[in-house]
């Protein structure tokens, strides 16, 4: 996951190669916590780690808004007892 940090994705601006770097780590994430879990690894070790993945996209998010020039979305939001957390 550390390639973003030194390499840098084609792209028409300075903020939309960092989307795209974000974007990438976010999927890349995601995808190896879901294979981890398919492989039958327990759940309590990859519960802590699911805040991770959940963080990844909403960095991506912020990025994806800044390239855009509009305000960011959250990529998440959670209703615990009928409220919207955040």
């Amino acid at each position: 996951m550390d390639y973003w940090s030194v390499n840098t994705p084609e792209a028409d601006s300075a903020l939309q190669a960092a989307s795209l770097a974000a974007s990438s780590v976010a999927d890349d994430l995601s995808m190896l916590w879901t294979i981890r879990y398919t492989a039958g690894e327990p759940i309590e070790q990859l519960r802590a780690e699911l805040s991770g993945v959940v963080e990844a996209y909403e960095r991506y998010q912020v990025a994806l808004s800044a390239s855009k020039k509009r305000t960011a979305p959250r990529s998440f939001s959670f209703v615990r007892s009928g409220t919207t957390n955040g």
